[in-house]
């Protein structure tokens, strides 16, 4: 129930999220922020999990980046 999948572009703008207010936004995850800085530098981009607090639930999130597109799969739920 408390996981889900979002989809952020290589300019750091969320195309694909299960709130719809926040589709064109910019992503707020601070990790993924920085994933898409280090795409915007050029760099290859491992697929890895962070954890992170939000509105004070840790959570753990997966993501990998698209090659073709240099876009950004999350996938994110409560621990």
């Amino acid at each position: 129930k408390q996981s889900y999948a979002y989809l952020v572009d290589e300019k750091g703008n969320m195309l694909v999220h299960p709130q719809k207010e926040k589709i064109g936004l910019p992503v707020e995850n601070i990790q993924i922020k920085s994933v898409v800085d280090r795409i915007q530098r050029g760099e290859k981009v491992a697929p890895d999990i962070v954890e992170y607090v939000y509105q004070k639930k840790l959570k753990k999130a997966s993501y990998s980046v698209i090659p073709e597109t240099n876009w950004t799969l999350v996938i994110t739920g409560d621990m």
